[in-house]
């Protein structure tokens, strides 16, 4: 089976309403997409869904972040950009701008990007903030927080 924007139906109707099914009623939905592929593949299940949903669903859009210390994060940008055409959900890219911390980096990276986010998403009259995670980066959160000693409620990781 395959969705007005060529892309193949992976999950049934079923399984989609399961994931989003409590997020019908809402008018806008934003997305942040890195470009890796847990958000993109988050990115293309809403956009199954919303298409099956039909003229009732909520729209899209996707949101991605430049934090400008990678040379190449410019061109991730892009290409989300392209895909983003590619299935018709209005995409941004947004720009962490100003001086950036000597340490502590990816903190103050993800706190900038969950601001961004927020306020872009505020911005375009959206209802929910959906982001995509992948076991790795809990991993990676418990073992951070757990070289720096936090506690029982700090090692519960990602929401």
């Amino acid at each position: 089976m395959t969705t007005a924007s060529n892309q193949v139906a992976l999950f049934s109707t079923e399984e989609l309403d399961e994931l989003f099914g409590e997020y019908k009623s809402f008018r806008r939905i934003a997305i942040g997409v890195s470009g890796g592929a847990d958000s993109m593949a988050l990115l293309y299940l809403l956009k199954q869904w919303t298409q099956e949903l039909g003229f009732a669903a909520p729209e899209l859009y996707a949101f991605t972040v430049n934090h400008g210390l990678r040379a190449e994060a410019a061109s991730e940008a892009v290409g989300v950009a392209q895909y983003c055409t590619r299935i018709e959900v209005p995409h941004e890219t947004l720009l962490w701008e100003g001086d950036k911390p000597s340490s502590n980096i990816q903190s103050a990276a993800r706190d900038a990007r969950h601001r961004l986010l927020r306020q872009a998403s505020e911005d375009h009259g959206c209802d929910a903030l959906f982001l995509a995670h992948h076991l790795e980066d809990q991993a990676e959160t418990f073992l951070t927080r757990l070289a720096r000693g936090s506690g029982v409620y700090g090692l519960a990781c990602i929401r």
